[in-house]
């Protein structure tokens, strides 16, 4: 209801979730059309993104948003070292151009 009517006054509209999986996060993704993803060089951070991406194709199979898509990944607190490098190149090669 809050956020009724709130995209014909604004081209775009950012939206920053906690990120559990909670009832507020599930009528986000119903709400949005696409999702950047914040993803910080860890080692939990691959299994977050798949789980963001099951959580998605939930909310189009049943909630019937069928215009919800990651649009991209971006990396955050990201560091000169061989850890960042390979959570990079790892997303790299699993998501490809997101």
């Amino acid at each position: 209801m809050a956020l009724r009517d709130v995209d014909v006054e604004y081209d775009y509209i950012i939206i920053d979730t906690s990120p559990q999986r909670t009832l507020i996060n599930t009528n986000v993704l119903n709400y949005v059309n696409e999702i950047f993803c914040p993803v910080d060089p860890g080692v939990f951070s691959l299994s977050g993104i798949v789980k963001l991406q099951g959580a998605v194709a939930t909310v189009v199979r049943f909630l019937d948003n069928q215009s919800l898509h990651m649009s991209g990944l971006v990396m955050t607190k990201a560091r000169h070292d061989n850890l960042s490098r390979d959570v990079e190149s790892q997303l790299r090669a699993t998501f490809g151009p997101l």
